[in-house]
């Protein structure tokens, strides 16, 4: 292991003086933005992760609607007074999904939409969290393991933006101090 003064005169040394400013500013941004990354992913599962009653079911579809939605389309014109466009009314189809599912061997359904036909039939399942804070009332969670992923990377980041942070100002300050001795002799 090299000493302390050889590390110092080698400029190629990650934590050489010349870059302390650099890393003084990149950790902590890093740091910073790594946290609140964190922080909103974990506030997008906090509830489920937090609540005593979870469950993962598979939910499957028991029933398929078809509806329509209507909407209010401005045409351009040359007119900037809204009063003077042209409006029309435009039909979307909408397809109601019933899913049913069971926990602890109670029977619920979960009511959801979509504006494809194909993409569901009768009898698809899918996998569905849900979480509750009285064993009641149960709510849906709509994360995925993309998000403990990015937590992960995170939490990564931050841990080596703090420790860049940490070991540049001891060296920062274990070099003040050699220069100092220098300086008494």
């Amino acid at each position: 292991m090299r000493k302390f003064k050889d590390k110092v005169k080698d400029k190629s040394w990650i934590f050489h003086p010349k870059y302390h400013l650099l890393h003084l500013v990149v950790a902590p941004i890093a740091l910073i933005i790594s946290g609140l990354v964190f922080w909103f992913c974990f506030s997008i599962v906090q509830d489920y992760v937090t609540a005593p009653y979870k469950d993962e079911v598979t939910a499957t579809i028991v029933e398929i609607t078809e509806g329509s939605e209507e909407g209010w389309e401005y045409t351009d014109r040359e007119e900037k007074d809204p009063r003077y466009r042209e409006t029309r009314i435009t039909g979307k189809k909408v397809y109601g999904l019933k899913w049913e599912y069971y926990i602890n061997d109670k029977k619920y359904i979960w009511e959801s939409s979509d504006t494809y036909s194909t993409s569901h039939k009768v009898g698809d399942t899918e996998t569905m969290r849900f979480w509750s804070s009285d064993g009641i009332e149960y709510h849906r969670s709509y994360f995925g393991t993309f998000v403990f992923i990015i937590m992960g990377v995170c939490g990564l980041i931050g841990l080596v933006a703090l420790y860049f942070i940490i070991k540049t100002l001891y060296v920062k300050i274990r070099y003040k101090a050699m220069k100092s001795k220098k300086k008494l002799k």
